[in-house]
């Protein structure tokens, strides 16, 4: 032990002391607790047997009292003749067969006075095939007072069964049975159900000391020869000479010793186990907090925030270390938690730095305050890029339309005119005129298209009406127009009014190719800070699979240049287009 550190020293003998007492007690409780589980079993084993001997006992008299109150109440007043008693028994046939199927009798006889059957309820005047059928049957006579007959009552041991084998706490191989003067087991084996009753013979220590009309316990080997603890009482019971036994598997009995042993061995070895623990708990109790100090620095060195401490019950130098360890991962996980925010875009988040000299949080601060402006210049010139384009589209469309109105129209208007005095003849001019009149018509349809003048000269309220009386001449959709905006209206900006009348021409345009619907509601209005445009149809919807393509995403773009929302929805019927521009 000299050469082992205090440290072992102490452990081990800690560990031999606890190991010796816990060892020595365990033996002691083990054997006293197993003679006390044998005398207790043996106990409740003979009180099991002396309660199935007084059942059986009771079912025998019972019986016997039916008999004799058959006796007395129907044989004994008609026993003076011969052929009453006789008459009385045939005529109650049925009531004796009803008591037997009941309660599992082999035959109830009438004897005359030389005990030979005169009836019987199964086998006629027959008793030798009465009795043949059972080996183990077994008959009481009961006479009759004054009379030359008996009554005889054959009965069969496999009727006494159910109160055998009613388990009255003898557990799963607990077990009672019948033995006859001859060793051979009258009733059939809980173990061996298929074979019948006088096909076993026992021939054990508690049968041969209950014939000896002794009763008690002994641990022996049954039948089985397996050990068993077993209890033996005889039954006398007018001319009965039987032995019953109640016994149950020695390992079942002891089942709960084998347990108490298997938890004292899992208590020792537990205690052993705390005992073994409490030895290193001095040591560490001082070492674990530096440690775990220490660890946590070197998880902040390498970058990786640990989780904070609990905080100290007690302020002394341990819980101050604590306090301000986590007052150091805090810190970390706020800055982290603030960068984190910024990297994912939310450029709102707000950081409080610890104090003057936190260089981190500042520089944090600053480089979120530089991309919060560098989002909102990107911002600007994305939507500036995106006018311009819409403008250049715009003007593009304006050339177009003013080549068409100014070049084309012109050419086709002097046409028009040339035919009216070149010689042709009078139906092939009126066909060519109309003709003519029609390209003219459909050129001016698209070089208002292209860019209405209504829209430029008149406003928006009066291109959106133009537009839908073009519509309406070419389709057979009904469109109601409702404009609800002040007179002023007209003075929105050009760019807004441009919008929402591209907006509305592509809401139209889609409704009339695919919406399939009959009726159609535009709705322009003025409502608190909006300007709200609506347009709501009738038609099939829009499916729930659709993928929005130029159509939808065209109109969701033009309502962002003007920092406007829009939405749509299905409906029971149709679907409304929503679009909302803030004044």
């Amino acid at each position: 032990m000299r050469k082992f550190s205090i440290f072992t020293q102490l452990f081990l003998s800690i560990f031999l002391v606890a190991f010796i007492c816990l060892v020595t007690f365990g033996v002691l409780v083990y054997f006293t607790q197993k003679e006390a589980l044998i005398k207790r079993t043996s106990e409740q084993l003979k009180s099991v047997n002396i309660l199935k001997k007084r059942s059986i006992e009771k079912r025998l008299i019972d019986d016997e009292k039916f008999i004799w109150h058959f006796i007395r109440q129907v044989l004994l007043p008609n026993s003076a003749k011969a052929f009453s008693a006789e008459k009385e028994f045939a005529r109650h046939k049925r009531f004796l067969r009803d008591f037997c199927k009941d309660f599992g009798h082999v035959d109830v006889m009438l004897l005359d006075e030389h005990e030979q059957a005169v009836d019987s309820l199964f086998v006629g005047n027959n008793y030798e095939r009465s009795l043949g059928s059972n080996k183990f049957t077994f008959v009481r006579v009961f006479l009759i007072d004054n009379s030359k007959y008996r009554v005889a009552l054959v009965s069969s041991t496999s009727y006494l069964q159910k109160l055998l084998f009613e388990n009255t706490g003898m557990g799963n191989t607990g077990e009672s049975y019948l033995v006859g003067k001859d060793k051979t087991m009258l009733s059939v084996s809980r173990f061996f159900p298929e074979k019948q009753a006088g096909s076993i013979i026992v021939n054990t220590a508690s049968v041969i000391m209950a014939q000896k009309g002794l009763t008690g316990t002994l641990i022996i080997k049954d039948y089985r020869n397996v050990d068993v603890l077993s209890a033996f009482v005889p039954i006398y019971h007018k001319g009965l000479d039987w032995v019953l036994l109640s016994e149950i598997d020695r390992s079942e009995a002891m089942a709960p010793v084998l347990k108490l042993k298997t938890i004292l061995v899992v208590v020792i070895l537990l205690i052993l186990l705390i005992t073994f623990l409490a030895a290193f708990y001095l040591s560490r109790l001082i070492v674990s907090p530096i440690r775990k100090v220490s660890n946590e620095m070197l998880s902040l060195a390498e970058g990786e925030i640990p989780l904070k401490s609990r905080p100290p019950f007690f302020q002394n130098e341990e819980g101050k270390i604590k306090m301000a360890l986590n007052s150091l991962i805090g810190s970390f996980e706020s800055i982290t938690n603030f960068a984190r925010e910024i990297g994912s875009g939310n450029l709102n988040a707000s950081f409080k730095p610890i104090g003057e000299k936190d260089e981190l949080g500042k520089s944090l601060i600053n480089m979120r305050d530089q991309l919060k402006d560098y989002q909102l210049k990107e911002k600007t010139l994305r939507r500036q890029k995106a006018l311009a384009l819409i403008e250049g589209q715009e003007n593009e469309r304006r050339r177009i339309a003013m080549d068409l109105h100014d070049g084309l129209g012109q050419w086709l208007t002097g046409i028009n005119l040339k035919i009216g005095v070149i010689a042709v003849p009078e139906n092939q001019r009126d066909e060519l005129k109309l003709m003519l009149s029609e390209t003219i018509n459909e050129t001016r349809r698209i070089t208002n298209n292209l860019m209405p003048n209504t829209l430029i000269d008149f406003g928006l309220n009066s291109a959106l009406k133009q537009m839908i009386v073009n519509i309406q001449k070419n389709s057979h959709v009904k469109i109601l127009y409702n404009y609800l905006v002040p007179e002023d209206g007209s003075l929105l900006p050009f760019e807004v009014t441009l919008t929402l009348y591209r907006i509305a021409q592509e809401a139209l345009n889609n409704i009339l190719k695919h919406a399939q619907a009959e009726n159609i509601l535009v709705n322009l209005k003025e409502e608190e800070d909006n300007l709200i445009l609506t347009i709501e149809d009738d038609g099939i919807g829009i499916p729930e699979n659709y993928n929005a393509g130029l159509g939808l995403g065209n109109m969701e773009e033009r309502a962002k240049l003007i920092e406007g929302t829009f939405s749509f929805k299905n409906k029971d019927k149709g679907t409304i287009l929503t679009v909302i521009v803030p004044f």
